[in-house]
């Protein structure tokens, strides 16, 4: 990040997408001062034994509580991305989903429906 950043480089601000796992406070800082306007991650669910064992995605609560905290004490935007209604997908994950982002800046949500190519 630091000098090699849009921002340092030709003056543009800057949107990106990084794990909440990496998301410390010294890479925070770097991302506000290289210019960042608005962070995005993905939480993908909810219910962090639905994220992990069937998305296999390894990532906890913790880190997504911690990277959420870091992003607003620096006031950057941020957003995360989740999926409802995944096959094995139960209305309590889904309830968990939507409860774990309510205290986020700006959540998107992607849903499948049966049969579509997308």
């Amino acid at each position: 990040m630091g000098r090699f950043s849009p921002s340092n480089i030709i003056g543009l601000k800057y949107n990106c997408y990084i794990r909440a796992d990496i998301i410390t406070e010294d890479v925070v800082v770097k991302l506000k001062n290289g210019g960042c306007r608005e962070v995005n991650f993905g939480v993908k669910s909810g219910n962090e034994n639905f994220r992990q064992k069937i998305l296999k995605k390894k990532l906890s609560d913790n880190f997504i509580f911690n990277a959420s905290r870091l992003l607003k004490k620096y006031g950057l935007i941020f957003q995360t991305t989740n999926m409802l209604g995944l096959p094995g997908e139960t209305v309590d994950n889904i309830i968990s989903t939507i409860k774990i982002n309510t205290d986020f800046t700006s959540a998107e949500y992607f849903s499948s429906y049966p049969r579509n190519r997308t």
